[in-house]
């Protein structure tokens, strides 16, 4: 399978070994079968490895249902592989949204908001080095 997957919602592609990219369309709107499709699609880009998840929700009505916040969260048969999740977003609406995903659904990865994708790979480079200390 290719590192790169489109659907009509997302782009969908791993980067740096261990990155995959859900960069979301404008006026995507995921549902729950969108979020099992995009699962599916996770889980052959991952090839069996654990991986760090950035979902960039900055395009304009780009938006995430809470019947698929909840299976991402903790259904998702890719979750257990998520050694961190950043989520980008744009927008004081958006972070609240992305503030209440958090702590009403609570992942069972790590999971923290930026405002750009620059700065969620640089978590993901401070997470890689925690996991060689511990």
């Amino acid at each position: 399978m290719k590192d790169l997957v489109e659907t009509d919602l997302a782009i969908i592609q791993r980067i740096d070994g261990d990155v995959i990219v859900t960069t979301y369309k404008e006026n995507a709107i995921v549902d729950l079968i969108d979020a099992k499709e995009i699962d599916r699609l996770y889980i052959n880009l991952a090839k069996e490895q654990e991986i760090f998840s950035l979902v960039d929700l900055t395009a304009p009505g780009a938006d995430i249902l809470n019947e698929a916040q909840a299976f991402f969260s903790r259904k998702a048969l890719i979750a257990e592989k998520i050694k961190g999740a950043g989520i980008v977003i744009n927008g004081l609406k958006s972070r609240i949204v992305a503030r209440f995903y958090i702590q009403y659904f609570k992942p069972l990865y790590r999971t923290k908001i930026f405002s750009t994708t620059e700065e969620a790979q640089k978590w993901f480079d401070a997470l890689r080095k925690e996991e060689l200390v511990s």
